[in-house]
């Protein structure tokens, strides 16, 4: 079954507190395969006109291993959007008090390193995973513009509302009583962004980079609620003092505030600003008496979706090209990384209704210099700089040239591979029609891009060391191209659908110039 959060816990009070926010909490009943392993639970948060499907889990142990084998569990049954863990942390940082909430920009697991003879740890930089962009902006964004803390209540000692932090997250295996000395505090010296630490968020982080060099699109969101603070960080010179314990009924009581706090800002955040409405429950558009759209062959092209790819997903990229392509024709992933960064809405992934990447299309827009280059043979694909590549916006009338960079799909995934020339077409028919396209050209380093210039009916102009070069340079090939990869399409696999209201709305606001 597929839900759209996956929401995981390591204590009972912070499961409790996000049960107790969920709509008709029901336990997954589990399989004689599958039993339930980590209490899952499944509920709903509703934004009035939707509902987001939620399914809930307790590790019960702490640590990153077993956070990491909670999070593939619960992806294996659930295939959820977005995986986010979520629960209390202890601050490093003197203005990330207690009871705020924090979300990690990237977790680094810290206690990675060596011990010098001196006994003194260096640490070293081998785990840092970044988390969803998406997440943390909307998240910044909803913060300033909801008083999501009301329903919290004030802090226990009276000082006010939690306030929302971001930065880097320690994770790591131990309890640490104080960071200026000792054992972390050359971690903190190594890494000065780093402002909380917990002992969970690791092991999501690796679970995630797992299920996205698998080819699975899932989104990390690492969100604490703040409950206590290390020696030696709201008093920089503070030391230990040998058998001091903190009262232990406060710490319960900042516990229990703080897995509120997290709990709360959640589901609010989820209620009220989550940046993606599920597809299950879109609102009908209103066709103004038009005919709706034909369905197509629903075990090809009403199971999958399709989005520009964000930083986080260039992984999944680079694995399908490992399993499509012999390395030795591939241009180097720094430098594919290198011209999204110059457009990067220049790739987009698709994907199954169950999360399963299917394959990818790039398309890069080129300086007239560079594309004519292409053509004349003077400048292959591997030529190709970041500054020759041109952002939708920047494109002139009368001098828009498109280089198709690849057309790939998974090779256990063929049978959907229609899909992803589909939505390419798709793409192209909506940017000739917003700003005609005056030429389209592609480079060929294998027979199984073949079907790709067959169903754009592209003309080859010459061939050197195995890369053979193919163009549409008139607007006739271009409208006969686009007529015929549609043609080709519908007799293959059935009708091709327009393109949605929202979809052109979103394409035609990135062309706006």
């Amino acid at each position: 079954m597929n839900v759209d959060i996956a929401v995981l816990t390591a204590k009972v009070e912070e499961y409790g507190s996000f049960f107790n926010r969920l709509q008709r909490p029901t336990k997954w009943p589990g399989t004689k395969e599958n039993p339930n392993q980590y209490a899952w639970t499944l509920g709903a948060i509703s934004t009035g006109t939707r509902e987001f499907q939620i399914a809930l889990g307790l590790t019960h142990e702490q640590t990153n291993v077993p956070a990491a084998i909670a999070a593939l569990a619960t992806f294996s049954i659930f295939r959820p959007r977005y995986l986010i863990f979520m629960g209390i942390a202890g601050s490093l940082d003197r203005n990330v008090s207690k009871g705020d909430i924090f979300i990690a920009d990237y977790v680094r697991a810290y206690q990675y390193g060596s011990i010098s003879e001196a006994g003194i740890l260096e640490p070293r930089s081998q785990f840092q995973e970044p988390t969803d962009q998406t997440l943390r902006t909307n998240a910044d964004a909803f913060h300033v513009t909801n008083r999501w803390w009301r329903h919290v209540g004030k802090k226990p000692d009276g000082s006010g509302y939690p306030a929302l932090h971001f930065g880097g997250l320690a994770s790591g295996d131990a309890v640490v009583e104080n960071a200026s000395v000792g054992y972390f505090a050359p971690i903190l010296k190594h890494d000065s962004w780093l402002r909380a630490i917990e002992m969970e968020g690791a092991g999501l982080a690796l679970a995630v980079r797992h299920l996205r060099e698998a080819g699975y699109v899932t989104g990390l969101m690492v969100l604490r609620g703040i409950s206590d603070m290390p020696l030696g960080v709201a008093d920089k010179t503070a030391s230990a003092t040998p058998g001091a314990t903190a009262n232990r009924e406060i710490r319960k009581q900042w516990t229990r505030y703080a897995s509120k706090a997290a709990a709360v800002f959640l589901e609010q955040y989820i209620k009220h600003a989550f940046p993606y409405t599920p597809a299950e429950a879109e609102p009908a558009e209103n066709t103004g008496g038009e005919l709706a759209p034909t369905q197509l062959d629903a075990e090809v092209f009403t199971t999958y979706g399709s989005h520009f790819i964000r930083a986080d997903e260039l992984p999944v990229i680079h694995a399908i090209n490992r399993e499509t392509y012999r390395p030795s024709v591939l241009i180097s992933t720094s430098a594919l990384e290198a011209w999204w960064r110059a457009n990067p809405f220049s790739i987009r992934l698709i994907s199954t209704s169950s999360g399963r990447a299917v394959g990818y299309w790039h398309l890069v827009p080129l300086t007239a210099e560079a594309y004519q280059g292409m053509v004349e043979g003077r400048l292959t694909e591997r030529d190709i700089q970041p500054g020759q590549i041109l952002q939708y916006q920047d494109l002139q009338a009368g001098s828009v040239y498109l280089y198709i960079g690849a057309v790939s799909a998974r090779l256990k995934m063929q049978p959907a591979s229609a899909a992803v020339i589909l939505d390419l077409i798709a793409f192209l028919r909506l940017l000739d029609d917003k700003l005609r396209i005056d030429g389209i050209c592609a480079q060929l380093v294998s027979t199984d891009a073949l079907p790709l210039v067959v169903n754009f009916a592209m003309t080859k102009l010459h061939e050197h060391d195995g890369i053979s070069t193919w163009v549409l340079k008139s607007r006739e090939q271009i409208d006969r191209a686009l007529k015929k990869g549609r043609q080709e399409l519908e007799r293959l696999k059935g009708l091709v659908p327009e393109s949605s209201r929202k979809e052109k709305r979103s394409v035609l606001q990135l062309l706006k110039r």
